[in-house]
């Protein structure tokens, strides 16, 4: 994620976060994750300052066979999650958005 100057790094980081917990705890069993759906909640942060999300991937295992499902901005897709599994949404920590502070260019 890039964020203009001037903002606090570490609030990001944890409202980002919290907003990616929140989203996938709504989550109910046998529910396909939306990645686009995901993509558009953190954009839709208001944090008072500009900002772009430049990556965000996501990775589901299957605990039944080991199937792994990845999405990215690269490649977009939806995690399918099968009726016959509940999904389980590990919560992220803030230190895994990353963040990088770009300086405001003077006009």
């Amino acid at each position: 994620m890039r964020i203009d100057s001037g903002a606090d790094a570490s609030t990001v980081q944890s409202l980002v976060a919290h907003t990616i917990n929140t989203f996938l705890a709504g989550y109910q069993p046998g529910q396909d994750m939306e990645f686009n759906d995901l993509k558009n909640t953190i954009q839709n942060i208001s944090f008072g300052f500009s900002f772009s999300v430049t990556k965000l991937t996501l990775k589901a295992v299957s605990v039944v066979d080991g199937k792994e499902q990845n999405a990215s901005l690269a490649a977009p897709a939806n995690i399918e999650v099968r009726t016959v599994e509940l999904a389980v949404m590990k919560p992220i920590a803030n230190d895994t958005v990353q963040v990088t502070v770009k300086a405001v260019p003077i006009p």
